[in-house]
């Protein structure tokens, strides 16, 4: 009983210091009434013994549980931290891909076409560098906004249909949006839906050259479902590299619990179907 005793506490987890000396008592009452009673003395020192024992290695063991408690919280706490300062990264990486990158990109373009009209059109090369000091502004000004968290204003203060409709008049590619009578959502699902639709477009005037593009967002009971189809080259979707633009889509919907399902093949354009919470 003895053996089997001490072999239990070494692998005691203490929970409570009330416990574990209200154990050990009984442990030496018990050793104590089974002695004989000439033995009775040398059986109550015996237990002392086995008492203080039993606390030492109760204590022992404690202040390790306690020590590798405190180094789990600490590491926990660390990945937490690490956790939170990639996933502002990211959000860092997506906004400005998604945002300033577009801007820029068609900036570049814009300036390609002025330096062609300036012997052929010189006064349609200066409209052309009118538009881009505005274009620029609206670069700068995204850039602000994004360093201060907040999301474009026209989608903070009309919505969805508004601000993709103003923005794709920019886009390199004729785009049709539709989205009447869609309501409001939260600002986290506008965001995700409102950056996914423009990546999907600036993809489609990056690589596929087609002659036009459509957006269509519409709620379907507890979703809001968007659609973008052009009718560009296409691709094989097996054999697509998924790209920073592509993986910035599936990030934003995933992020809230939503799909993102690409439909392509080559020479028959491309259609992306996002679905999230309506929220």
């Amino acid at each position: 009983g003895l053996t089997l005793s001490s072999l239990a506490l070494s692998t005691f987890m203490p929970v409570h210091r009330a416990a574990i000396i209200v154990s050990s008592l009984w442990l030496a009452g018990l050793l104590a009434a089974t002695a004989s009673a000439g033995d009775g003395l040398e059986a109550f020192r015996g237990a002392g013994q086995l008492v203080f024992f039993m606390l030492a290695v109760a204590s022992s063991g404690t202040l390790a549980w306690r020590r590798e408690r405190l180094a789990m919280q600490g590491r926990a706490k660390q990945k937490g931290m690490i956790d939170v300062a990639e996933a502002e990264r990211r959000r860092i990486e997506r906004n400005i891909h998604d945002g300033a990158q577009q801007q820029l990109v068609a900036i570049s373009v814009k300036l390609g076409l002025a330096k062609m009209f300036v012997t052929k059109d010189p006064q349609r090369a200066v409209q052309m560098l009118e538009e881009l000091q505005t274009d620029a502004q609206d670069a700068l000004d995204g850039l602000r906004d994004m360093t201060k968290g907040t999301y474009p204003p026209l989608l903070a203060d009309e919505g969805l249909g508004p601000a993709l409709e103003s923005k794709v008049k920019k886009a390199p590619i004729p785009v049709g949006v539709s989205a009447a009578g869609l309501g409001r959502f939260s600002r986290e699902t506008e965001t995700a839906v409102y950056y996914c639709c423009l990546e999907a477009i600036q993809n489609a005037g990056k690589y596929a050259g087609p002659s036009h593009a459509t957006i269509s967002i519409r709620r379907v009971g507890e979703e809001l479902v968007f659609t973008v189809i052009d009718d560009g080259a296409g691709f094989d979707v097996d054999s697509m590299r998924r790209g920073v633009g592509m993986r910035s889509m599936q990030e934003r919907v995933q992020a809230l619990e939503g799909t993102l399902e690409i439909r392509s093949a080559p020479g028959r354009g491309t259609t992306i179907v996002g679905r999230v919470p309506a929220s």
